[in-house]
């Protein structure tokens, strides 16, 4: 008698891992084979499932932040330890690129967009729907939009389709959302001249909203 089993590839590969973070190695002059470009998935280090998908990686003052749905945590890579001598004196040392692992700064609050994150000289501001606020991270993690008077803008406003992309205006030190959520209009309305000659009240759809870097306040909403 032979017993036989069949394995489907379909059903038994597993192909996506979405809390996974994986490196390469450094770049070596005069190698035959690029390691910076040659992931081989080697080296992974797996994040806390219980905070949702991994969403993105930013970089901020050399430190690499890994943003979750629910959660934010500092990916420690090439992290250093001071090690005491005889002498009495502290010698910092580097372990190579070494990933040692994460550490969460915050398990409530996450980000579920990428393209909603923006990263400017003074920090990383992202959107959480599930809190219904717009946060920014310094090396400590603040809310902007509830001490600006915007919590139940946010409340009414922040959904996952409120298709919401970030930018960065480098001249005004400005970070301005793109709003495509067609459904949002102000409580105004300008008037508009038709053809024939008659005039009709139409809303005003603003597509932008501008937090000010300089103030430290909301400037405006925008309709271009």
């Amino acid at each position: 008698f032979f017993t036989y089993r069949i394995l489907d590839e379909d059903l038994q590969a597993r192909t996506n891992f979405p809390n996974q973070i994986t490196w390469s190695l450094s770049k070596t002059a005069g190698a035959s084979v690029d390691a910076w470009m040659n992931i081989t998935l080697a080296s992974v280090l797996d994040l806390d499932c219980t905070k949702g998908e991994l969403t993105a990686l930013k970089n901020f003052n050399n430190n690499i932040i890994a943003f979750q749905e629910k959660g934010l945590s500092h990916v420690m890579f090439n992290s250093r330890a001071q090690i005491a001598t005889s002498e009495a004196v502290p010698i910092q040392i580097a372990n190579t690129g070494k990933v040692d692992g994460q550490q969460y700064l915050t398990t409530n609050i996450g980000c579920q967009d990428k393209w909603n994150i923006v990263t400017t000289p003074n920090g990383l501001y992202f959107i959480d729907y599930f809190n219904k606020s717009i946060y920014r991270f310094n090396g400590q993690l603040e809310d902007i939009s509830t001490p600006n008077g915007f919590r139940s803008w946010c409340y009414e406003n922040l959904n996952s389709t409120s298709n919401i992309i970030g930018y960065y205006d480098v001249k005004n030190k400005e970070v301005m959302y793109y709003i495509g959520d067609t459904r949002f209009t102000l409580d105004q309305q300008y008037k508009e001249i038709k053809t024939d000659g008659t005039i009709s009240l139409v809303n005003i759809k603003p597509t932008w909203l501008g937090f000010s870097e300089l103030t430290g306040t909301f400037s405006s909403f925008y309709t271009y």
